[in-house]
């Protein structure tokens, strides 16, 4: 599982609970019969400030809440899990370092939005987002909105320019 590498002093410190505790579900995807994208995971300072950030913003519903872990799921996506920085650098084996002030990620979450753009933009501001670059038309067809999440990840809000058959 997602926490079997951590040391009993790890878990205890973390909050991660140990491998097969029932009272626990640490992913809940449900199963496949294809190989694909099931969950992007954020490395994040706070994973319930982010929670209640994505809820504010994309309106996900949380599948999973486990304090050091939380998975949204993301309407018409991937879920989006929310892992604090200690626990994801558990499994990784490398701490993940946190985006300096003034900085973005290097990675960016491309999200189609299918009510008003400017909606979704002021929701974000409210819940805590930085814009980075205003709502315009893009080149590619879209117009896009790029916002920084509380912990410096880069969100890109957007919608077609055109809609099918016009």
């Amino acid at each position: 599982g997602p926490f079997d590498s951590a040391s009993t002093s790890d878990r205890e410190v973390l909050g991660i609970p140990r491998a097969g505790d029932p009272s626990v579900r640490i992913f809940d995807s449900p199963p496949t019969t294809e190989d694909g994208l099931s969950i992007v995971i954020l490395a994040v300072s706070d994973p319930a400030r982010s929670r209640d950030f994505y809820a504010a913003v994309l309106g996900c519903t949380v599948r999973v809440d486990a304090g050091v872990f939380v998975q949204l799921a993301l309407p018409g996506g991937p879920d989006l899990g929310l892992y604090a920085r200690p626990g994801f650098a558990v499994n990784t084996g490398r701490p993940a370092a946190p985006i300096p002030a003034g900085h973005t990620s290097a990675a960016e979450l491309y999200v189609a939005v299918a009510g008003a753009l400017d909606d979704a933009v002021d929701r974000a501001i409210t819940a805590g987002a930085t814009v980075l670059s205003a709502a315009q038309d893009r080149a590619w067809g879209d117009r896009v909105a790029y916002l920084a999440d509380p912990d410096g990840h880069v969100l890109a809000l957007a919608q077609p320019l055109r809609t099918s058959g016009a």
